[in-house]
């Protein structure tokens, strides 16, 4: 488990320096999400509070476009309608493409973000024990460890470093293994995100 998110991380760091000649930042970010399920799961469940935070990487091809990796701690799950709470929690990485537009007047200081792209991420643990906890479907595991989706969002910039974020995630897979009782829906979630950028040239 831990040599996967050791080749995450460095696949994000990797990227980095293979572009060093380029213009790029890097930076932490953190901040709260609600999470949910989609599909005939999301049917039994509500959404839950949650929080992430990680490191972001910004790649710019030019003032207005960039690519933008990031590695994130992701607390997801939602909240049964009977009672109780399923917490999951994942090491994400979206990868988006972001379109930055400069602002006029009195308000040039800011830059507005729009971005979109995918996302793939990996089950860390879980709130429960096995068998509902991430692993195989032959070894009996309820959740599925592996999570892809998309995301879209907006954000503010000011100056080069301080920005925020609204992101929607919509997840493509599965949540739960196709086991007895399982039903279809794929993680969703809403995150607001505060981050700081360093720059280098």
């Amino acid at each position: 488990m831990k040599k996967i998110y050791l080749m995450m991380a460095v696949a994000v760091l990797g990227a980095a320096s293979a572009s060093a000649q380029k213009k790029w930042t890097y930076g932490f970010e953190g901040g709260g999400n609600t999470s949910g399920f989609s599909g005939a799961l999301g049917d039994e469940f509500e959404s839950k509070p949650g929080l992430h935070w990680g490191i972001v990487y910004d790649y710019a091809f030019n003032e207005k476009f960039s690519i933008t990796p990031e590695f994130l701690l992701f607390d997801g799950g939602a909240t049964l309608k009977s009672g109780g709470e399923i917490v999951l929690h994942y090491g994400r990485i979206p990868i988006n493409a972001t379109y930055k537009i400069a602002l006029k007047g009195k308000f040039d200081m800011f830059k507005v973000l729009v971005f979109a792209g995918p996302y793939v991420g990996h089950g860390t643990r879980s709130s429960g024990a096995k068998p509902n906890t991430f692993g195989s479907k032959t070894d009996g595991y309820r959740f599925n460890p592996w999570d892809f989706g998309l995301n879209i969002g907006v954000g503010l910039q000011t100056g080069k470093s301080l920005f925020w974020k609204l992101q929607y995630s919509h997840g493509l897979t599965n949540v739960q293994n196709d086991l007895q009782g399982a039903k279809d829906g794929g993680n969703t979630s809403v995150s607001f995100t505060i981050g700081h950028l360093f720059f280098f040239y």
